[in-house]
């Protein structure tokens, strides 16, 4: 290892140092997030796969989808009872969300005999979030470095843009669902481009083995490797037959390892892609079995009613100003001059990353699929946006050879500006608005719903107080991610009115609570709250 590191050059050894100060800011940092409520489902869903996978690999599983074992021999079957769990697999509701990526955290709570507290369990679940989110930024810059932009210095700047976006770098310890897609659509990139460059069995291997743990992610994902066969088909269109033998390839190898990592899809291979489908194009919240509200410019709409523009005001409200007009000049100059050039050599991975980019904008704005909190869901579009961006910081430092260093001087003081925003705020990175528009969009759009502040508030209390006492607040998950000794200090209650303490998450406090309670202490953010304690 030492051998090999002395071989670097400075620029490696620069981006070695680089990615490994990331990773050690991950790990000491880790323990600091809350508990969202997906980590909650998407653990209770991987568990339900996994007792399911054990009792077919042992012979011990029923037609009717119910494994055959008694319900109190099993440290995995006593787990699945405690967290109330549908154990029936072709009658849960969560079925239809893949958690290929999540086996592995089954598998160390195997080893284990299923008997790891709960809160180490969800703090692998961080640091195995940040992993993946980590191990696409390394892919991030080798996907730059070598295909699009061919520039390491470049690259660099854009893993750099990457990572000081505060929205997606504080939901890259617990959002276990968008991030760890969108950091598998990266590498699913990645290898389409080396595929397109030497198709090779390896690079189709590789291809299709992370296309169908993206899809499985969320079916959506398939839109790339469709692409990467689009692609294809253009560079051999002279060739039929060659044409149909890569159509075939791509798709039934795909095909087959989704077959494989999607244990759900095994009863009925056919149907259940399509069924994915609907369900998510169609989704309806199978808790509440009610579509989801959303506080869009000071109203409350229903998440099947929302206006064309709800993507792109979120996009625009939540990404750093400077990233918005650069990746809009990058994006119009690459138009643009392809225009003028009669679109002849035209960059091929540019254009691959942008048709995914403007498919997908207007997938939303003209099919209007069901949204809700933020633009979460379409993150995986964001690292096309930082490409972008970096094109167009590329563009104007080519044109404005006098006013460089004020164009790199104005790119620098905006990166302070939001690392010392993300250090300041730190863990509530999630929370991030861009400075012209915060002020507006903290009164007008949702704030908090991750709820996962209420860590830091369930620990306020436990840390002060000797005695056991009554808690109430809405989001309750993240009683989890309190030690043994702190969750012993504190019962959760269902009603106000049996409550010693109240945890709030209303913006401004609550006034209903200030009457008959004491405000002991709250968390506050550009002005505004992510929760108030309240003491009886």
């Amino acid at each position: 290892m030492l051998n090999r590191i002395k071989k670097l050059s400075r620029w490696q050894l620069f981006m070695f140092v680089f990615f490994l100060v990331i990773f050690l800011i991950g790990i000491f940092t880790v323990k600091d997030y809350g508990l969202s409520d997906d980590e909650r489902i998407e653990r209770n869903h991987s568990l339900v796969i996994h007792y399911y996978l054990r009792s077919v690999l042992e012979g011990k599983f029923n037609a009717d989808g119910l494994p055959i074992e008694d319900i109190n021999k099993s440290n995995l079957e006593k787990l699945i009872e405690k967290e109330n769990v549908e154990r029936r697999i072709f009658k849960y509701e969560y079925k239809y969300y893949g958690v290929a990526m999540h086996i592995p955290l089954t598998l160390i709570e195997q080893i284990f005999d299923y008997d790891l507290d709960v809160q180490i369990i969800y703090y692998i679940r961080h640091f195995f979030t940040f992993l993946i989110f980590f191990t696409s930024l390394i892919y991030f810059y080798k996907l730059l470095k070598k295909y699009i932009l061919k520039n390491e210095k470049l690259a660099f700047v854009a893993t750099l843009f990457l990572l000081l976006s505060p929205r997606i770098y504080g939901d890259a310890f617990y959002n276990i669902k968008d991030l760890v897609f969108m950091s598998l659509v990266i590498i699913n990139l990645y290898y389409s481009f080396k595929y397109l460059e030497n198709a090779n069995n390896k690079n189709l291997v590789l291809l299709c083995f992370i296309s169908a743990l993206t899809i499985n992610c969320r079916i959506i994902g398939g839109f790339v490797i469709f692409l990467t066969l689009i692609f294809k088909m253009a560079k051999i269109s002279k060739n039929k037959l060659d044409m149909i033998k890569t159509c075939l390839k791509l798709f039934l190898l795909t095909y087959i390892f989704y077959i494989l990592v999607t244990p759900t899809s095994w009863n009925n291979p056919i149907k259940f892609p399509i069924e994915s489908i609907n369900f998510f194009f169609n989704f309806i919240d199978p808790n509440s079995h009610k579509l989801q509200k959303c506080f869009y410019f000071g109203s409350w709409i229903s998440s099947e009613s929302l206006p064309w523009h709800y993507l792109p005001v979120w996009i625009f409200i939540t990404t750093p100003l400077i990233y918005i007009v650069f990746s809009l000049i990058g994006f119009f100059k690459e138009i643009i001059s392809n225009i003028k050039n009669k679109f002849k050599n035209i960059d091929q991975e540019w254009l691959f990353c942008n048709i995914i980019l403007v498919v997908m904008l207007l997938f939303v704005i003209i099919f209007r699929p069901i949204l809700y909190t933020g633009w979460r869901h379409f993150y995986f579009i964001y690292p096309i946006i930082i490409i972008n961006a970096i094109l167009g910081l590329k563009w104007l430092l080519n044109i404005t050879n006098k006013y460089n260093k004020v164009i790199i001087v104005i790119v620098l003081i905006n990166l302070i500006y939001i690392t010392s925003w993300m250090i300041k705020n730190h863990p509530y990175q999630y929370e991030y608005f861009n400075l012209v528009t915060k002020d507006y969009s903290v009164e007008n759009f949702d704030t908090n719903y991750w709820n996962v502040s209420n860590n830091d508030a369930l620990k306020y209390i436990a840390d002060h107080t000797k005695t056991r006492v009554r808690v109430y607040l809405k989001i309750k998950v993240n009683y989890k991610l309190l030690n043994k000794n702190d969750r012993s200090k504190i019962k959760l209650v269902k009603s106000v009115k049996d409550a010693d303490y109240i945890i709030d998450n209303d913006k401004y406090g609550n006034k209903k609570y200030q009457e008959k309670y004491e405000e002991i202490t709250f968390k506050e953010i550009d002005g505004y709250r992510l929760y108030t304690i309240y003491k009886k």
